[in-house]
């Protein structure tokens, strides 16, 4: 039994349909699909969980039939066909390649992949025998028609294509508006563990490019299993508002954070808010406790708070995470917008935010570890320093043993305090 594999297929039928699929003429093709389709499915079946080399000692043609069938645009815009011949083309794929053979596989199977996906031209006259339409409509029409079919596989209870493998199919064009159903699909629905990562950078590329726009919790999803996408996206808000061309951006500062769906994403998962704000504490040191970066991180926070409101979450929780139990009495004054207390009352609740933090600022300063999130916090509500500073002013402003201007000093002078303690600890 020579070359003879289980389920009675053999090298030579393969040979047999190589040469049957070289001589295809347009008239014949749809009449041959159904035994096609058979014979792909043995084809799985009996190199289902065969490593690459087992496959391809026992059929030499595996690569040859299956790159000439990818390049069918008749194969491929049957659904079945299309779904097995990838499996079958993954018969081949490798995910961490120990050997030439299996580099050579794998480096075969993306340049299958492009062809298949982006192919090169097809002339007029070519599908004006089969269809009525240019190739340029055929070529996003049949791509269109791929995207959605995988999308279907990704979310099948049968699924059968793995997520890995997905996620590579969709990498030479994740940019392009077809393939937006599979990423979003991968996104959502793939571990982050099981998705491909340079998939992942193509995706973070093609979104800070402008290329690629997807849904809100694709793109949540994707800063969650993605660190690079969410800084990605950090800078270029940044860079946006405050080192661009014409300067820093004050006035539209907001509307550019609200743009990137941050403060939304912030709002509903703590991991995304925790890394935010562990990168902007950094950036407020590097930059040494920079005006520029203080009132971003003002801006952000005001933000939040406004998104943790209209989806009704807890703003007061994910800061816990970030500061000491002595200050977690001050979060809900902190964290209460300006605009939400009647102008009458702005004064009593700066007076009983100076009169916590007063308590809370002479155990953190007189304590030998200091929070290194006190800074952060210092910048965050910067809102209601100013409030206090205004207070000041006033020439009717009431008196309390502790006055808004100890309350502006207090601040400012903890928050120097802190750097300070802080830079000596290696911050």
């Amino acid at each position: 039994m020579s070359k003879t594999s289980i389920l009675g297929l053999g090298e030579g039928e393969l040979s047999h349909w190589l040469e049957k699929i070289t001589a295809w003429q347009a008239e014949s093709w749809h009449s041959d699909l159904p035994a096609l389709r058979t014979l792909l499915h043995q084809l799985e079946r009996a190199t289902a969980g065969q490593p690459v080399e087992t496959s391809l000692r026992r059929f030499p043609l595996l690569g040859h039939l299956l790159g000439r069938l990818c390049c069918n645009p008749t194969v491929t815009a049957d659904e079945e066909c299309l779904l097995v011949l990838l499996r079958c083309c993954f018969i081949l794929h490798t995910p961490a390649p120990l050997t030439a053979l299996h580099r050579t596989a794998n480096h075969w199977l993306q340049q299958v992949l492009c062809y298949f996906l982006l192919g090169p031209d097809i002339t007029d006259a070519f599908i004006g025998c089969l269809l009525d339409y240019s190739h340029l409509l055929f070529r996003q029409q049949h791509l269109e028609q791929l995207m959605v079919a995988l999308a279907k596989e990704l979310t099948s209870m049968t699924q059968r294509i793995s997520t890995q493998h997905l996620s590579l199919i969709s990498l030479p064009i994740v940019s392009l508006p077809a393939a937006l159903p599979l990423v979003e699909a991968l996104l959502l629905n793939g571990r982050a563990d099981e998705l491909n990562s340079a998939f992942l950078e193509a995706t973070t590329c093609a979104i800070n490019k402008g290329q690629l726009a997807i849904c809100p919790p694709a793109l949540h999803s994707l800063w969650l299993s993605h660190l690079p996408a969410l800084e990605g996206t950090l800078l270029c808000c940044l860079e946006g508002t405050l080192i661009g061309p014409m300067g820093p951006q004050l006035s539209t500062m907001e509307q550019k954070i609200r743009e990137t769906g941050l403060a939304e994403a912030c709002a509903l998962h703590s991991e995304i808010f925790e890394a935010v704000m562990l990168f902007l504490r950094s950036l407020l040191w590097d930059s040494l406790n920079s005006p520029l970066v203080s009132y971003f991180i003002r801006i952000f926070t005001r933000d939040f708070v406004k998104a943790a409101g209209r989806l009704e979450v807890s703003v007061i929780s994910p800061w816990r995470s970030l500061l000491p139990t002595c200050l977690h009495p001050l979060l809900p004054l902190c964290l209460t917008r300006i605009e939400d207390i009647q102008p009458c009352s702005w004064s009593h609740h700066c007076m009983a935010l100076a009169a916590i933090f007063q308590q809370a600022a002479e155990s953190v300063v007189n304590s030998t570890q200091v929070p290194s999130n006190l800074p952060l916090m210092m910048a965050a509500i910067g809102d209601w320093l100013d409030m206090s500073l205004w207070l000041c002013v006033l020439p009717l402003a009431p008196s309390s043993p502790c006055t808004f201007a100890d309350l502006a000093s207090l601040l400012s002078s903890t928050a120097d305090k802190t750097m300070v303690k802080v830079n000596g600890e290696g911050y």
